[in-house]
């Protein structure tokens, strides 16, 4: 009986480190999906005005051919 007692408790103290690191882990995890979604925004931004800067210059470049009696 002794035996199975000291082995529940071994049970449950391996439990116990085993549901620290877990959280442990989430708690990285979610810092980590924090900096992913950080540095997706920040690209989505970048190609968003690298694609406007490029409409307003295919316009601003048109418009001077017109002027200037280009094709």
């Amino acid at each position: 009986m002794n035996e199975d007692l000291e082995r529940l408790v071994r049970l449950e103290t391996k439990l116990d480190v085993v549901l620290d690191n877990q959280s442990s882990f989430r708690i990285s995890f979610e810092k980590h999906d924090d900096r992913l979604k950080r540095l997706e925004n920040y690209r989505s931004w970048i190609v968003g005005i690298s694609a406007a800067a490029g409409a307003v210059l295919t316009v601003v470049v048109s418009n001077i051919r017109q002027l200037l009696g280009g094709n």
